[in-house]
């Protein structure tokens, strides 16, 4: 968490901070740097199960009722850890050939779907958007 915290400024021009998140640790220790800023930590879940991070958040000592302005969608998990469909792998795709910066399945492409999703939907209607690139560039 600590290492996370280092990721962004305490006072963060932005309306939310997205991520994907495995464990939650990294979202958690982002949402921690930003509690007292009007700065939104979104964590898009990449396990399919509904309170997954924050129970593994809680069996490290770390109570999600700490952290008001994390929130976890687990909407866009595609299956679960690893797993993919060809809708995830088509937009991980066109992602790639668009902007030449390469996501993963397992991890970006989620995130990074379910922004754009919920970006189509309205839900960040005039916010502005930070999302943190993770990294986990590993089989699509």
């Amino acid at each position: 968490m600590l290492g996370a915290e280092a990721m962004v400024n305490a006072s963060e021009p932005f309306h939310w901070v997205i991520l994907p998140g495995g464990t939650g640790t990294t979202a958690a220790g982002i949402a921690r740097k930003l509690s007292a800023s009007s700065t939104e930590t979104l964590c898009f879940q990449v396990l399919k199960g509904k309170g997954i991070l924050e129970n593994e958040l809680l069996s490290h000592g770390f109570d999600t009722t700490e952290f008001p302005k994390l929130h976890i969608n687990s909407d866009f998990h595609f299956g679960g850890y690893a797993k993919s469909n060809a809708l995830l792998t088509e937009f991980q795709q066109q992602w790639m050939q668009q902007t030449h910066i390469p996501i993963d399945c397992v991890y970006g492409a989620k995130a990074l779907f379910g922004m754009y999703q919920l970006y189509g939907e309205g839900f960040f209607e005039e916010q502005s958007l930070l999302y943190i690139h993770t990294g986990g560039l590993g089989p699509a």
